[in-house]
């Protein structure tokens, strides 16, 4: 028997190595534009307001609250924390109105905390807390019956 002795030539395998890293550049640019196109409609920038004009009247109107407080003398209250108490005092003794405060959180605004509080002396206020704070958290202070006045610390 004889047996059939193929004849064609076989191609080095590096013959084909060029040609593949010449098409894996362009490839490799659409995926990571198509990751990149899927990432951008799937996560729309949340910087950009919709309704800029009426976000900045808000802001001017934070502006004139924060400039009421500081007519009103109560732009520098004294702070203290304790452990799962804050302190409030004002300098105005005759302050006896409830007062609105949110201990807002840097980062996330679904762990915010709200509530009221009500005087406990003369121009001094009480704020408990169930668990005590945890790291940074911004203290706004306004009147509970018509907002004209707002006060801001940080914590």
């Amino acid at each position: 028997m004889s047996e059939a002795v193929s004849t064609t030539p076989v191609r080095p395998v590096s013959k084909w190595i060029w040609p593949g890293l010449l098409i894996a550049g362009p490839a490799s640019v659409i995926v990571a534009s198509a990751i990149t196109a899927i990432f951008v409609v799937r996560h729309p920038d949340g910087l950009v307001a919709n309704d800029y004009y009426k976000q900045g009247r808000l802001i001017n109107g934070k502006l004139a609250q924060l400039e009421a407080a500081r007519s009103l003398g109560l732009a520098k209250p004294a702070i203290r924390v304790e452990s799962s108490v804050i302190r409030v005092r004002f300098e105005r003794p005759e302050m006896r109105e409830p007062i609105a405060w949110v201990l807002a959180h840097p980062v996330d605004p679904d762990r915010d905390l709200r509530g009221l509080a009500y005087p406990v002396a003369a121009g001094e206020y009480a704020i408990e807390l169930s668990t005590p704070l945890d790291g940074h958290r911004n203290l706004l202070m306004t009147d509970a019956a018509g907002v004209r006045w707002r006060v801001e610390a940080r914590l």
